[in-house]
């Protein structure tokens, strides 16, 4: 990406700050349904009703097993979708031998890889942090230690991947092999 190539940045720097936004519009919305649930359905309620008395804690526990595993998956969709609009997007000129190949104007892919890599991350890690904040709130509610356990692994797994500068040259250099054959295929 050049100066003068708005559209591309401007784009993709677009794609970016949706995904941060929606990354925070998840946890305000999960302590948005939080507080109608227990307005619509108080405590004393439920547990009239024969609901579960730690249900909280149980929806924290279904909803962190499940966003942790979203977090493995949809990272990786989000990577090879944006690869694939690269590849689709910006012709390549034949690399040298197993170098990365180098757009028509002279620069590298690294800069939108780059940008990949932040967006695919912030998606898996938004998906952590809603179910983290979640569990956090179950706890707060009825002091099930399980609840904070979730919330406890959920953060530790986000802290895990948090990027190094040889984490993300390793990723990009990963996705510019997989681009070579995204566009060999495309072309």
């Amino acid at each position: 990406m050049t100066p003068t190539d708005g559209t591309d940045y401007l784009d993709a720097m677009t794609r970016t700050c949706q995904v941060i936004v929606a990354g925070l519009i998840m946890a305000a919305s999960t302590l948005f349904a939080l507080a109608l649930a227990l307005l619509v359905i108080p405590a004393s309620a439920m547990k009239a009703q024969g609901m579960p008395e730690n249900l909280l804690t149980y929806l924290a526990l279904a909803i962190g097993a499940a966003n942790l595993a979203l977090s493995f998956v949809v990272p990786g969709i989000v990577a090879a979708n944006g690869r694939k609009q690269i590849a689709r997007e910006v012709p390549a000129k034949t690399s040298d031998a197993g170098k990365p190949a180098r757009l028509v104007d002279g620069q590298t892919d690294t800069p939108r890889l780059a940008i990949l890599y932040q967006t695919q991350l912030i998606v898996g890690a938004a998906l952590l942090e809603g179910a983290a904040f979640f569990a956090c709130i179950a706890y707060m509610f009825e002091r099930q230690p399980i609840a904070l356990g979730v919330a406890v692994v959920l953060i530790a797994v986000m802290a895990s991947r948090i990027p190094t500068r040889d984490r993300l040259a390793a990723w990009i250099d990963g996705q510019a092999m997989a681009l070579q054959e995204d566009r060999r295929l495309l072309f």
